[in-house]
């Protein structure tokens, strides 16, 4: 926009007439807890609740155009302001990026991938990171989608109680009570004993050290015996996927093994002693 357009858009400009607005099912319930009302259901549900208690759900608005003030920047704002972006082809970008005959994404008319390739944005700390460092914590993240390297096996410990879980009768857990019992059960040492801890968390350094090899691999071009056996080991894992996972979906014969292992190894060690 020239210098004329971007200060005359800079406000809300009121245009003439009205609209008619339907409000949503969050400012409804907001609207009903106001009234020391709770609320809770599907869209339609929490419409008919309010209508009964006098509050309308459809609302008349004035027309107006949004200026800029005071809302937050665009992708494609701020790589423009970056350079990012060819002014001569700016209609070619969109959010996920134009592609070519053969189908493949072009990356350069991709907004997240430029945005992804800006250093602060590669650096950027999450909320949880944020917080951590504030309390003298640091926070490290494992590669999203990817149970299997998470915290020292922290995801087949968790696949470990849900077994434990999946296997008490349904009438053991109808209450609440029964089932917050249960749950304090499944995820208490008596369950995710310190043996079972040390076994799982061989197993995610196992991962690590495959991917690592993987990527060596790849990196390098080099093939060795260790790299082969490595890629072996996730040749399941690294396909051309990244919806998420669970270990007990992939590795669930692995943590039943291990757990009855543990169990064993108990009842043997009780007989003994007897």
């Amino acid at each position: 926009m020239t210098n004329q357009e971007c200060k005359k858009k800079r406000y809300d400009i009121i245009k003439p007439g009205t609209k008619l607005v339907k409000r949503t099912k969050k400012e409804l319930i907001q609207l009903l807890k106001d009234k020391g009302i709770e609320a809770a259901g599907k869209a339609d549900e929490i419409k008919k609740i309010a209508e009964n208690h006098g509050i309308l759900t459809v609302i008349e608005e004035v027309k107006k155009e949004e200026g800029w003030v005071g809302k937050p920047k665009g992708m494609l704002q701020i790589l423009w302001e970056r350079g990012w972006i060819d002014e001569t082809k700016i209609q070619d970008y969109t959010v996920n990026g134009k592609k070519d005959a053969l189908g493949s994404t072009i990356n350069e008319t991709s907004l997240r991938y430029l945005l992804g390739n800006c250093e602060d944005f590669i650096n950027e700390e999450s909320m949880l990171q944020y917080y951590g460092r504030q309390m003298g914590v640091l926070v490290d993240r494992t590669p999203k989608c990817h149970c299997e390297l998470a915290g020292e096996g922290i995801e087949y410990s968790w696949a470990a109680a849900k077994n434990k879980y999946r296997r008490v009768p349904v009438t053991v857990k109808k209450s609440k009570e029964q089932f917050r019992n249960l749950v304090r059960e499944c995820l208490s040492r008596d369950v995710i004993t310190t043996d079972l801890v040390r076994a799982f968390s061989r197993r995610a350094r196992r991962y690590i050290c495959a991917y690592h090899a993987w990527h060596e691999q790849q990196r390098t071009g080099n093939t060795t015996q260790e790299s082969a056996i490595s890629q072996h080991l996730v040749e399941k894992l690294v396909k051309k996927f990244k919806t998420h996972r669970a270990v007990i979906d992939f590795d669930n014969r692995f943590v039943v093994a291990i757990v009855k292992m543990e169990q064993e190894g108990a009842s043997e060690t009780g007989s003994n002693s007897n």
